[in-house]
């Protein structure tokens, strides 16, 4: 018998039971057939097994479990919510996939929907060597900072 984690979607909340072999892996949520990556839904460890860069504390950053990166090591899932997973080495973001080793800078953009009229969309902005793209747009700026802020200590943690 294969081991199985327990995981659950960041969209709808439905519990997931997944067999080892899928970890980090994109799958489908058999409740809202949303693109997840399957990252094991533990409680984060109390004190990491890595020093934090200056500027960070364990309480303002969500750190999550190990999972197994495609690459057979292990990689920390640093975000999960929204549809939105930032891991050591990638961001995947519905189905698409970003290497953070990939990403040279992370910004936040803010564009005003008619003359300020309505809400404003707030964007994550990645810039890579071929150029910039919106990875993640979203009327939630809570929700946006949080994805900028998981990349940026992505991409310190990467050295």
């Amino acid at each position: 018998m294969s081991d199985i984690f327990k995981l659950e979607c960041p969209k709808c909340g439905q519990r997931i039971e997944c067999p080892a072999q899928f970890l980090n892996q994109i799958i489908a949520c058999p409740g809202c057939q949303d693109q997840i990556i399957a990252c094991p839904s533990s409680p984060a460890p109390t004190q990491p097994d890595f020093t934090l860069p200056p500027g960070f504390s364990a309480k303002e950053t969500t750190v999550g479990p190990y999972t197994e990166s495609a690459s057979g090591g292990l990689d920390f899932c640093l975000f999960q919510e929204a549809g939105v997973t930032v891991t050591k080495s990638v961001i995947v973001v519905g189905g698409e996939t970003f290497p953070v080793g990939a990403i040279t800078s992370v910004k936040g953009l803010e564009t005003g929907r008619f003359g300020g009229l309505l809400k404003s969309d707030f964007s994550v902005v990645l810039t890579t060597s071929a150029g910039e793209v919106s990875a993640v747009t979203s009327r939630d700026k809570l929700l946006i900072s949080k994805v900028i802020e998981a990349i940026r200590l992505a991409l310190v943690l990467r050295g």
